[in-house]
């Protein structure tokens, strides 16, 4: 279900300002991530990265199996990581309560705001990389970044969520 992407510039603009990063930014990651799709969920078995999958799946009355399951899976506006929203984010509800866009925009925030602390010297297209793919990923003895393309499609879609909201 594709959300009024109005509402939720708004809602990145509340969050943005609170954390002190730029919501053209997020918006431009929601653009590319979900294409403002609030229920969109993604199943990515190339993520290496599980947390404590023993402990959650007891938290939330569910088996180890479907918690590992979920871990592997994105959510949401910003498409947010399972194991990301477990660490380094601490979010210790169900991870399908990930695709309630207010929830969703609050971790896509503060992700972001996070990334931008552990990379105090990345350049915005480094934190958008980073947000990609879990840190900016120079390529080696080259220009640019290993997930490039994800980079332009990024500023691709910044120009756009500047001329609609800047």
């Amino acid at each position: 279900m594709v959300t009024d992407p109005l509402k939720i510039y708004k809602m990145v603009k509340e969050e943005a300002t609170a954390r002190e990063v730029c919501p053209i930014n997020l918006m431009a990651i929601v653009k590319i991530e979900s294409s403002f799709d609030v229920h969109a969920v993604r199943t990515e078995k190339s993520n290496p990265w599980i947390y404590r999958c023993d402990y959650y799946a007891k938290k939330n009355n569910i088996t180890i199996h479907t918690e590992e399951t979920l871990q592997h899976c994105s959510f949401g506006l910003f498409q947010i990581m399972g194991s990301t929203a477990r660490s380094p984010l601490n979010f210790h509800g169900n991870l399908l309560r990930l695709t309630e866009p207010r929830l969703n925009i609050h971790y896509g925030v503060k992700y972001y705001s996070w990334l931008t602390r552990r990379y105090p010297t990345a350049t915005q297209e480094g934190i958008a990389s980073a947000y990609n793919g879990g840190h900016p990923m120079r390529r080696k003895g080259q220009e640019g970044f290993v997930n490039q393309h994800y980079v332009d499609s990024w500023h691709r879609a910044k120009k756009k969520m500047l001329t609609q909201f800047g």
